[in-house]
């Protein structure tokens, strides 16, 4: 009867155990890889949406998500078809990350809200129209988290600054500049953002000529064309302000074929963080470059990652400002941390508010995290 009643005990222990074990199965689930789907509106190739492809792919890694990124390669048509898949698959991802890039935002909430997949918009948030009709997120789209909107006023104001001083530098006699700008398109707020950034900064130095601003639909031939065009009127230009890097690229192509030296005769301002516009930067042919807003799709991993571990980061801030823009100068850690482009060793996961729960806010950037009051 000893034995007996020793084995019931230890039977009695062992479903006891078995009991723990599952009433803490919810809290381990978040050891299972949760999956995401960012739908990149560029191409693969692109180099501003292959660095988000790229920092991301190295946040997933470190925060054990499995991450699927489809590319909408520019075409509106193709970003909304590729929401209107998820929406209908069967086999939902648990969390969407997307860009209100063309105002394609609202529709692709729209296409998911049946399946209430929780979802965070990056970049491009809604304008202020937009917002009118739809509200603000978790108002009419539940499922509508949050937005990560890096400051584009702020890279815009201050590369028309940085270009500024290094051309009052370059021609110390001067008194008038005259520049033209290439900025994306008209509707997508990071460009009309940067935009205004950059007019906001001519505005207030009288000593500035903005002669022109254009269009160039974040694409090179297209600005190399509108540049040749401007060129073809007069060539008597001190500056020119793009948008990104291709579009200076182009610039730099149509300068070329007016025998103007970039960095010498013109002096060119931009938004991207390429390797090929990093060499022109060290080489003097780029004069001011704002960077880093590449981070934001790893970013928005690491709030869904939080999400998920039962931190709500934006229960309270539904869309977090944060710069994530430096203005880059060659031979400085953000330059050498940019040219290196080795994300795997750079702490994401180290800037969690579920790992470090005493923080107070996100402060993300290139820089690793710093200790904040507790």
């Amino acid at each position: 009867m000893r034995a007996s009643k020793g084995v019931k005990q230890r039977i009695l222990q062992i479903c006891m155990l078995w009991l723990t074990l599952w009433v803490a199965l919810p809290v381990a689930a978040h050891h299972e890889p949760i999956k995401v789907t960012f739908l990149n509106p560029g191409w693969l190739n692109e180099s501003f949406w292959g660095d988000v492809d790229n920092f991301m792919q190295a946040a997933a890694r470190q925060l054990n998500i499995d991450l699927t990124i489809l590319h909408g390669n520019r075409d509106v048509f193709r970003t909304l078809e590729m929401g209107e898949r998820i929406g209908r698959s069967k086999q939902p991802t648990d969390f969407i990350i997307l860009v209100n890039e063309a105002n394609t935002g609202p529709r692709l909430l729209e296409l998911t809200a049946a399946r209430k997949i929780p979802t965070i918009m990056i970049l491009s948030d809604l304008t202020r129209a937009q917002k009118q009709i739809y509200g603000s997120p978790r108002e009419q789209f539940s499922h509508w988290l949050g937005s990560l909107v890096p400051d584009n006023h702020w890279v815009g104001y201050h590369t028309a600054r940085q270009m500024h001083q290094v051309m009052q530098k370059a021609k110390p006699d001067q008194k008038r500049f005259k520049w033209f700008a290439i900025s994306g398109d008209t509707v997508t707020p990071a460009s009309t953002l940067r935009e205004a950034g950059m007019r906001d900064y001519v505005n207030e130095h009288p000593d500035i000529d903005l002669v022109n601003v254009v269009y160039g639909e974040w694409n090179e031939l297209k600005a190399t064309d509108l540049a040749r065009a401007l060129l073809k009127r007069s060539t008597d230009i001190d500056g020119i302000w793009t948008a990104n890097d291709h579009m200076a690229f182009g610039t730099i192509i149509a300068l070329d074929e007016y025998g103007l030296e970039p960095g010498k005769d013109v002096f060119i301002g931009t938004v991207n963080s390429s390797e090929k516009v990093l060499k022109y930067l060290d080489e003097g042919v780029i004069s001011a470059l704002g960077a880093g807003h590449f981070t934001a799709g790893g970013w928005a991993l690491l709030l869904a990652y939080d999400y998920s571990h039962g931190y709500d980061a934006m229960a309270k801030q539904q869309v977090l400002k944060q710069s994530l823009f430096d203005i880059i100068q060659p031979n400085t850690d953000a330059f050498r941390i940019l040219r290196s482009r080795d994300w795997d060793q750079f702490p994401i996961v180290s800037f969690s508010r579920f790992h470090n729960p005493d923080w107070k806010g996100y402060e993300f950037s290139l820089n690793p995290p710093k200790k904040q009051s507790r």
